[in-house]
């Protein structure tokens, strides 16, 4: 038998038609049984000019609207995102670097006893008999004055000049996939 053939078979084919009492069968077997109704949109519409409602009166402060501080915040919402992103980023970067082979460079000489650690965003260089440098990759890790930028960091080799002293902090890897020369401020040599 060919295709043809077979088509035409069940072209002739009739179907039986489903009892009247068929398709309520079904659905009553079901666990659940959908029911279209307007109540749930309807509640739904009410809850929400509810809570609109309350916002709207919730926002109101001293006569005036403050509907402006709402869309402000939302629309600098982008900003704050991909700054904490970028920070996060940083801070993965340096933790890398920090667990790679480091050499720590003071004045050209290199220093075994140094030590480079921290996490996240504050970072620090422990440097024996001189103190300790605390180090930020961002302005905004500084409440009031924020110090000049001492130097640079660029996935390879964090650089900073601090007390009198140039610190050199060299890994034998790379890491940031091609980071941009990321600047870095000090404070220090702090006695701790």
């Amino acid at each position: 038998m060919t295709d043809n053939e077979l088509d035409r078979i069940l072209n002739r084919w009739q179907a039986a038609q489903p009892s009247s009492g068929f398709r309520g069968r079904v659905l009553d077997n079901f666990p659940f049984s959908v029911r279209r109704t307007f109540k749930r949109p309807i509640r739904w519409a009410l809850a929400i000019a509810a809570a609109s409602g309350v916002l709207a009166i919730g926002m109101e402060r001293n006569g005036h609207w403050s509907i402006e501080d709402l869309a402000a915040q939302v629309q600098g919402y982008p900003v704050r995102v991909m700054t904490w992103v970028g920070r996060a980023w940083v801070g993965h970067v340096l933790a890398g670097f920090r667990d790679s082979q480091l050499k720590i460079y003071v004045d050209g000489e290199l220093r075994t006893d140094a030590e480079f650690g921290g996490g996240g965003e504050g970072w620090w260089v422990r440097v024996p008999g001189e103190g300790k440098y605390l180090l930020a990759m961002s302005r905004l890790m500084f409440e009031g004055p924020v110090p000049p930028r001492s130097g640079q960091f660029d996935g390879h080799v964090l650089e900073f000049q601090s007390g009198g002293r140039a610190v050199r902090i060299e890994s034998d890897g790379t890491f940031g996939f091609g980071l941009e020369h990321l600047p870095v401020y000090v404070l220090g040599p702090l006695n701790r």
